[in-house]
C-alpha cells in the first residue's frame, strides 16, 4: 500500500509539472511530462527560492556595455547588463530572465538593477567623473506595474541623478 501511495504521489507531482508547462504554453494544447521538464521545473523553483536572498546578498551585478560613436570612437553611453553570480558561478541571463518574467519576479530585478545604475552614476558625479547616459532594460511586466513611473522617480531623486543620464528600454 505504501508503494502504491508513493507511486501515486510521484505521478501527481509529474502531472502538476506538466500542467504548469501547459498553462505557460501559448501554442501547445497537449503537454507530455518528461524528465527534462522535471529538471527545468526544479531549476525554476530553485531560482525562485534564491532570488530574494540573492538580491540582498549582492549577487546581481551590473556590467556596463559601452556605446561608442563609430566615426570618432568617443564613448556616448552605456547599457546596463544584469549578471547573476550565485555560489561562485554565473547564471546565464537567458536561464533566469524568462523564468522570472513568467512568474513576475522580474520586476524586483529590474528595479534592483535600476537602483544600482543610479548609485553608480551618483558615485561618478561625486568623484568628478563625467557621467554618460546609461540605458536600463525593463520587462514589459514592470511597465504594467502600478506606480511604475513614480517608483523610477523616487529612485532617481534618492540618488540625485538627472534624468538626462538615464534611458529606459522595454
Amino acid at each position: 500500500l505504501f508503494e502504491a501511495l508513493k507511486d501515486f504521489n510521484i505521478s501527481l507531482e509529474n502531472a502538476n509539472v506538466a500542467l504548469g508547462f501547459a498553462k505557460q504554453s501559448e501554442t501547445h494544447n497537449i503537454i507530455y511530462f518528461n524528465q527534462e521538464k522535471r529538471a527545468l521545473y526544479e531549476f525554476s523553483k530553485m531560482l525562485e527560492n534564491t532570488l530574494i536572498p540573492a538580491l540582498h546578498n549582492g549577487e546581481f551585478q551590473v556590467y556596463y556595455q559601452p556605446k561608442v560613436e563609430l566615426e570618432t570612437f568617443q564613448l556616448t553611453g552605456a547599457e546596463a547588463l544584469s549578471r547573476w553570480f550565485h555560489n561562485g558561478s554565473a547564471i546565464r541571463p537567458d536561464s533566469f530572465i524568462p523564468i522570472f518574467e513568467r512568474n513576475g519576479m522580474i520586476i524586483q530585478i529590474d528595479f534592483h538593477i535600476f537602483t544600482q545604475v543610479c548609485r553608480t552614476i551618483r558615485n561618478w558625479m561625486d568623484n568628478g567623473i563625467a557621467p554618460v547616459t546609461v540605458s536600463v532594460n525593463f520587462s514589459k511586466i514592470s511597465l504594467e506595474t502600478s506606480g511604475f513611473v513614480n517608483h523610477l522617480l523616487r529612485i532617481t531623486e534618492k540618488y540625485g541623478v538627472p534624468s538626462k543620464y538615464l534611458e529606459i528600454e522595454f
